[in-house]
């Protein structure tokens, strides 16, 4: 997955996503990313080259991380968004706009 062109406040703000759940992993995470503690964590340590280097992995964390992020039992309420993505809520709406197409097209292996 490509993602060259956001910028480098984007990037960070996924990064920061993919930090959130791995300091907020409990018992039921394995479930609902559908990877192990080890294996979400390799992907944060090696954003963003991971995107390249092992782009299912990198892509089945990062979806993850962004369903649960908006959608999931835990996800982050509307007000601390910025607080943990550095991005304001329309900005981070805006982001997963871009980025949802990407992960569809890396989960399906183009």
């Amino acid at each position: 997955m490509d993602i060259s062109d956001l910028s480098a406040t984007e990037q960070e703000a996924l990064r920061s996503i993919l930090r959130y759940w791995a300091e907020h992993w409990d018992w039921e995470s394995p479930i609902l990313f559908g990877m192990q503690r080890n294996e979400f964590t390799d992907v944060l340590g090696q954003w963003p080259h991971c995107l390249t280097q092992n782009g299912r992995a990198a892509s089945l964390a990062l979806v993850g991380a962004v369903r649960e992020f908006w959608h999931g039992a835990s996800a982050v309420k509307k007000e601390h968004v910025k607080n943990v993505t550095g991005l304001s809520y329309a900005d981070a709406e805006e982001l997963m706009e871009k980025l949802l197409p990407r992960i569809e097209r890396a989960l399906e292996g183009e």
